[in-house]
């Protein structure tokens, strides 16, 4: 998955409860719980080789 920041920062604007896993060396994760109580999972990895960050190209409208 990408632009996990994006959507993290997305999720808790919706008041969405995050909570911070154990983190797995060369990845970034987070998982939250959704209206039916089932738990979701996120990751990304970590690419050194990635240099420009595009902001904002996620739509959730």
């Amino acid at each position: 998955m990408e632009h996990l920041d994006t959507i993290k920062k997305y999720l808790i604007g919706q008041n969405v409860k995050i909570k911070e896993e154990i983190q797995i060396p060369g990845q970034q994760r987070f998982s939250f719980i959704d209206p039916f109580d089932n738990r979701i999972e996120l990751l990304e990895k970590e690419n050194p080789e990635r240099k420009i960050y595009y902001r904002n190209e996620l739509n959730f409208n």
